[in-house]
């Protein structure tokens, strides 16, 4: 996995873009978020972080927070923990029985705020239990943080990626993948949980697959892509 430099995107708001192989010839572009609270930072889903990017973490501020927000994301995060042993790691309870080697801190909370609800909210996204995802929303920039449940790639290297991608419904659109929807075992609580995530108002989508979308363009991609999603139950 290669990482690229962290960038600015708003205000206490930053993200680096990472690429990992899954496959042959299929690889994913992932992203980490990186978000400076009152408490101190809080980094979403890391990605393979170097000493160049350790270095310009630590510039914005003392890493506290560390969150595994599924699953499935949760590959760099013990090397995170390792070297920010200060920092508190969140992942979902069932992430401990998959990860028994992962120091995790503290379960994400499935009902009320985490520890950094001064300024980002959450959202357990209920009823697929292979994935276990919660998704973020920054309130002061309005930005909605998702891992799996919304891709939006448009271009990515690899012979079988585009072909892949096409097969599940998620290539060039923002779009949610039939395998999630397969995958999904209640529909009444994943409905819940994606009006909960539509009444935010997102301006801004950042997927950790894909391109950010902003504005109109960012309402009307996540209503399209939960639209099934919200209409169970």
């Amino acid at each position: 996995m290669t990482g690229s430099a962290l960038r600015a995107i708003d205000e206490d708001l930053w993200c680096a873009d990472g690429l990992l192989r899954v496959g042959p010839g299929f690889w994913f572009t992932t992203r980490m978020v990186v978000i400076r609270t009152d408490e101190g930072l809080w980094l979403h889903s890391p990605i393979e972080i170097d000493e160049a990017m350790a270095a310009a973490i630590e510039a914005l501020g003392p890493v506290r927070f560390i969150v595994a927000p599924s699953l499935m994301h949760h590959l760099f995060a013990g090397p995170a923990k390792e070297r920010w042993p200060q920092a508190k790691l969140f992942a979902p309870a069932a992430l401990g029985k998959k990860r028994a080697d992962l120091a995790i801190d503290e379960a994400l909370a499935v009902e009320g705020p985490g520890p950094w609800s001064a300024s980002i909210d959450q959202v357990f996204i209920a009823g697929a239990p292979s994935v276990d995802e919660f998704v973020f929303f920054h309130r002061s920039t309005r930005s909605l943080i998702v891992t799996d449940l919304i891709f939006n790639i448009h271009q990515a290297p690899g012979w079988a990626t585009p072909w892949i991608l096409r097969m599940v419904g998620a290539w060039r659109r923002p779009a949610q993948s039939r395998i999630w929807r397969a995958g999904t075992k209640d529909k009444a609580a994943a409905g819940a949980a994606a009006r909960k995530v539509l009444d935010w108002k997102a301006q801004r989508l950042i997927p950790a697959h894909g391109e950010l979308l902003e504005g109109q363009a960012c309402e009307a991609g996540v209503a399209g892509a939960l639209a099934w999603m919200a209409g169970a139950g």
